[in-house]
């Protein structure tokens, strides 16, 4: 199990550093872009570039957020006191909402990354109850 998330969590850590690659290769652009707008005064065109950029970059920085929750939990997955079919399905929650807020972040399509924010945050919680579960089950 845990050697699963840590190959997906590094995999995904890739990937995201490549989002930030393609936006940082065209970071210049988009200064250039954002300085012609402005000079034009076009503030309409100057908000949708500045956003779109934004929208990018905020992929860039979650989806690399979505791999170290992945390795983190990697390394105390085997500890949850929980079946093997849950910890299955935490890691192949996780693993999805990973794939999708970043897929969904990159268009945008704010329902799908809500969706997998949710998805995050139960098994966040899950895995937290399984810490504290298992810290109160060591200690008596």
């Amino acid at each position: 199990m845990s050697a699963v998330l840590l190959a997906f969590g590094f995999s995904w850590m890739i990937v995201s550093a490549l989002i930030g690659l393609v936006l940082g290769a065209g970071h210049d652009g988009h200064i250039s872009r954002l300085a012609a707008q402005a000079g034009q005064g076009d503030l309409l065109g100057h908000n949708r570039e500045a956003q779109t950029f934004k929208t990018r970059a905020t992929a860039h920085g979650h989806s690399f957020l979505f791999a170290v929750v992945t390795v983190l939990i990697a390394l105390v997955v085997e500890r949850l006191p929980y079946p093997g079919t849950l910890l299955w399905t935490i890691s192949g929650v996780l693993i999805a909402a990973a794939v999708l807020w970043t897929g969904a972040a990159l268009k945008p399509i704010r329902v799908l990354m809500g969706v997998a924010d949710v998805a995050l945050l139960i098994v966040l919680a899950t895995v937290a109850a399984g810490l504290v579960m298992n810290a109160y089950l060591l200690a008596h």
